[in-house]
């Protein structure tokens, strides 16, 4: 399986609440920059994306770009469990997702997948990992390429 993983853009500092965090502009513009630096990114077939705004605003960017829906998972938020997300991903044969998220979520699921050492790849606002994913199992995979702003 290829799959893509893909930190929201940069967000303003203060909001009601985390969730509702809006990008900036400069979030919306290295969105914008690094999907179109990306052509493998015409392989996905579905978006997932944390139902947080900041989440949702970068997946519509990349949406609109590929012509596709954005489907919303609570799996996805800043703390998500990387059982929970493999499991819903095994329900994705023949998918190439790209998942839209936060961290310290993607840092660690990059990390995880390709047996990486903590920190030794930062996900920045607006990342783009790219992997190859043998099996969904920690050290699985390989990591392609990580894309930053």
């Amino acid at each position: 399986m290829k799959l893509f993983v893909l930190r929201h853009g940069n967000a303003e500092f203060m909001a009601a609440s985390d969730a509702q965090r809006e990008l900036t502009a400069r979030g919306e513009s290295e969105t914008r920059v690094i999907i179109s630096g990306s052509d493998a990114l015409n392989e996905v077939s579905v978006i997932v994306a944390s139902p947080y705004v900041r989440a949702q605003q970068t997946a519509a960017i990349v949406a609109d770009q590929l012509g596709l829906e954005v489907v919303t998972s609570d799996l996805l938020v800043p703390e998500a469990s990387i059982d929970a997300v493999v499991d819903y991903l095994q329900t994705m044969e023949g998918e190439t997702p790209l998942l839209v998220s936060h961290q310290p979520f993607v840092g660690h699921f990059i990390n995880w997948l390709a047996d990486l050492d903590p920190g030794r790849h930062i996900m920045g606002t607006s990342a783009l990992a790219e992997l190859n994913v043998d099996l969904l199992a920690r050290g699985c995979a390989d990591l392609v390429s990580l894309n930053q702003p």
